[in-house]
């Protein structure tokens, strides 16, 4: 008993540890799975889906633990946590409720303290995945676009790979602040331009130059004006706070829109088609193939990742895979699931705005156009910025009194 009691009263200790190791092991969990290396052998599979699971169990547990020190349990967690399971139940799938509990478990603590060892640990394995795909130890799938040839440099398809690293550069812009050095700025200059002549990921690519772009502005801001001075100037102007705001809801009418100019058969509609690269015409095949209802749809979505490689090619197969997140949350989560997402970017513009942090505002910014290509709007392994919607799994705390008894009980256990 004693030795349980030891135990419980060190993981009080140092819970915020644990939760902080757990979601780096969690993050580095979905960069593994992604990886040709691992994706090559079932049982590699098989054992980063054990620990990433185990990981859930810890993270569940410290939540456990939280609510029986306070006594209280949260009104937003509740509801979100029903809402996840309902979208589980119509999707068949997890994903949507690990979410929930990773950023249950992650709300207490600062957004920094989570980034941070994330970009370490995931930016160092990523690079060493990239270089050893590059000298021939991990595997290199290449496929064709045209006449060019695009490298998956160790993940299973081009696109991953400036995907993680965009997601990088934004961890890397949003923790240095002005501090930035040129000489980082001209490093990630030069990777962003490598990463797109090996992977010719054309969106992406414009995405990091732009993050770069920002980046030298506030610095050179900061160095000439102040950037203190530029922010409040910035942040108190009503025009640019309700512009912000809204951008989660622009975007999605603005996706919706392009997709309704495609299936009404406009010349236009074709040519944003192609600019975006065919994600129109698999956006308005989902409206035509898929139900939408209030909480998601199941639905297989098959891509091109590993195909000739993992899966052998076969012209039959039915590509179908939706990276619009603006239009793929209707399917994984429903109409009520989207309002909640789009909801919830929207409040986490209006706090960074409040808090006049303009770096995380910037990077928020940039993460919701990415995700006009990408469907990692609330794909945590792959987006770490979903993050900041985790401090309000905290909010409207009530107390319930078979809870009060249960903390009372851990309590005498602790003492």
């Amino acid at each position: 008993m004693t030795k349980i009691k030891n135990a419980l009263n060190w993981v009080v200790s140092n819970k915020e540890k644990i939760v902080t190791t757990f979601f780096v092991v969690f993050m580095v969990c979905f960069l593994m799975y992604s990886t040709a290396i691992v994706q090559k052998y079932n049982i590699a599979v098989k054992i980063v889906a054990l620990i990433r699971y185990f990981s859930y169990v810890v993270l569940a547990g410290c939540i456990g633990i939280d609510v029986l020190l306070k006594k209280k349990i949260s009104l937003v967690m509740v509801i979100a946590g029903l809402l996840s399971l309902i979208i589980m139940l119509f999707t068949k799938e997890f994903a949507v409720v690990s979410v929930v509990i990773v950023l249950s478990a992650v709300g207490g603590i600062d957004v920094k303290k989570l980034v941070k060892p994330v970009l370490c640990v995931v930016g160092i394995l990523f690079f060493l995945n990239v270089i050893l795909s590059l000298v021939g130890v991990f595997p290199d799938f290449v496929y064709l676009r045209g006449d060019v040839v695009r490298h998956s440099l160790g993940l299973t398809y081009p696109t991953d790979v400036f995907a993680v690293f965009l997601s990088l550069a934004l961890m890397f812009v949003y923790l240095r602040g002005t501090k930035i050095k040129y000489i980082e700025l001209g490093v990630m200059l030069a990777l962003t331009c490598a990463f797109y002549y090996l992977t010719d990921g054309r969106l992406s690519f414009l995405l990091c130059l732009l993050t770069i772009v920002f980046a030298l502005a506030y610095k050179l801001t900061d160095r000439f004006l102040g950037f203190q001075k530029f922010t409040d100037t910035v942040m108190t102007n009503k025009i640019f706070k309700w512009t912000v705001i809204s951008v989660p809801l622009v975007l999605f009418v603005f996706a919706v829109a392009l997709v309704l100019l495609y299936r009404c058969g406009s010349n236009l509609g074709e040519v944003l088609n192609n600019v975006l690269s065919g994600r129109l015409i698999y956006s308005s095949e989902a409206f035509t193939n898929y139900p939408l209802t209030a909480f998601g749809t199941e639905v297989e979505w098959i891509g091109w990742g590993g195909m000739g490689y993992l899966r052998p090619y076969d012209e039959a197969v039915l590509y179908n895979f939706v990276d619009i997140s603006y239009i793929r949350i209707l399917f994984d989560y429903g109409i009520i699931g989207s309002v909640a997402v789009l909801f919830g970017y929207s409040l986490a513009i209006k706090d960074a705005v409040k808090e006049k942090n303009l770096f995380l505002l910037t990077v928020i910014l940039v993460m919701l156009c990415w995700c006009f290509v990408e469907p990692f709007i609330l794909n945590l392994g792959k987006n770490i910025f979903v993050v900041c919607l985790a401090k309000y799994m905290g909010k409207c705390e009530i107390t319930v009194k078979p809870l009060t008894y249960l903390g009372n009980k851990f309590e005498k256990l602790l003492a």
